[in-house]
């Protein structure tokens, strides 16, 4: 075999030198596609439920120093496996808007994730969420949305339609001949910035909230959504944060047996407390919007690792005898980051509901208490949170209504 100098005026076989260079031009390329692919950053404010029978619509903000190329919305039934995509449709300065069809009556959750295509073809893709799906009257009305004349539904591998999602609304276009370029599975995943955009697009173009007055406006605004960056969340991931990141968003089935929430509860930890804060705690009128916030503090000298979460509404007070709905029970898993580490308090699931929104009036008038149950499973055992909500009185005393049949009084709704 032949050989060669090197530089240093040694000798190494041939062969030596061109793998050397293959990998040192290997190892100088990854910097610029990494640096290429992560120069774009999402910041969207996820959503906690879907009506049944109406599209949800995904907002966002993407934020890039050129417009993107492509942006989509992957999304499909928890528990099925092929993807489904549509676009994003742009409103200028970085914000994007995309309408996923109406779930079914049997779905109960649809999992999403955002994905955004740079002029060179690199793709970065968000987490993947999860947003359950609930009854017209439980989902807050600013999540939902009459449906348009056609959503375009297509995919990046052939797939049947109507998996987990129908409506006249949905063109299907996820046969052979109509597949999307594969971007996907080659995407970089980043964490999320959670917050909303930094401009509300809708209220840009909504004649009616022009008109409101300042105090108004401000009231419509909290009614809508809080965000995760309100100043309990800050005290939460330290101060000075300046947004909170999302990790990867996952759903476990619950372990609440016939017994009862209560069946599922580990040895509980000592040293690992929740929280959960729900505000306001009590309902005089329809239509309030009802924000809950679930806490854990880890006051062990080690890590602690968050596992599912099982919730359990208990109703504990019902005068008159059958104006109140009764409670329900559940499971869902923290939307981020899955490790308290020692002294530090997170923030691990957030969400509102308006509850007896005055659209389903009359309610019956009495008295209602429901008392919530959280237990969160962890590494150290499981930590308990408890809280009430009340609604009571004449919940439709302003609100004009001709029907005679009387609705009862619903619980705060969970996630």
């Amino acid at each position: 075999m032949r050989e060669s100098k090197s530089f240093g005026g040694k000798y190494m076989k041939k062969p030596a030198i061109i793998t050397i260079c293959s990998i040192a031009f290997w190892v100088l390329s990854i910097p610029l596609f990494v640096q290429a692919a992560t120069d774009i950053q999402i910041r969207h404010l996820p959503l906690f439920c879907a009506a049944k029978g109406l599209p949800a619509e995904i907002s966002f903000e993407v934020l890039s120093q050129e417009i993107p190329e492509e942006v989509r919305v992957y999304f499909r039934e928890q528990g099925t496996e092929p993807f489904y995509l549509t676009h994003g449709i742009r409103h200028g300065a970085g914000l994007y808007s995309a309408l996923l069809p109406a779930p079914m009556e049997t779905t109960t959750a649809v999992e999403y994730m955002l994905l955004v295509v740079d002029e060179n073809e690199l793709a970065v893709k968000s987490t993947l969420f999860v947003m359950p799906v609930d009854t017209e009257k439980m989902c807050p009305q600013e999540y939902q949305y009459e449906p348009p004349a056609n959503i375009i539904i297509s995919a990046e591998q052939e797939i049947e339609s109507n998996i987990g999602f129908e409506g006249e609304h949905i063109v299907w276009a996820t046969s052979a001949d109509r597949l999307e370029t594969p971007y996907m599975e080659e995407a970089v995943e980043k964490p999320v910035l959670i917050d909303e955009p930094a401009t509300d697009w809708q209220e840009e173009q909504s004649p009616a909230e022009e008109e409101q007055s300042p105090a108004e406006e401000k009231q419509v605004e909290t009614a809508r959504s809080k965000s995760w960056l309100s100043s309990k969340t800050l005290i939460g991931v330290g101060a000075g944060a300046g947004a909170a990141i999302l990790g990867a968003v996952a759903v476990g089935g619950g372990s609440s047996g016939g017994g009862g929430v209560w069946d599922s509860v580990d040895d509980e930890a000592e040293n690992v407390e929740a929280l959960l804060v729900k505000s306001p705690m009590s309902q005089t009128s329809c239509g309030t919007t009802v924000t809950n916030q679930l806490f854990v503090t880890n006051n062990s000298s080690e890590s602690v690792q968050l596992g599912t979460v099982d919730y359990e509404v208990v109703l504990t007070t019902d005068s008159p005898s059958g104006s109140c709905a009764e409670g329900r029970t559940g499971a869902f898993a923290p939307s981020g980051d899955t490790t308290v580490l020692s002294g530090q308090t997170v923030l691990i699931r957030q969400w509102s509901n308006e509850v007896n929104a005055c659209r389903g009036c009359p309610y019956m008038s009495g008295e209602c208490v429901w008392e919530s149950r959280y237990i969160v499973h962890t590494s150290a055992g499981s930590a308990i949170a408890f809280s009430t909500f009340t609604a009571e009185g004449d919940l439709c005393a302003n609100v004009k209504t001709s029907q005679e049949w009387q609705a009862p009084m619903q619980s705060d709704g969970m996630p």
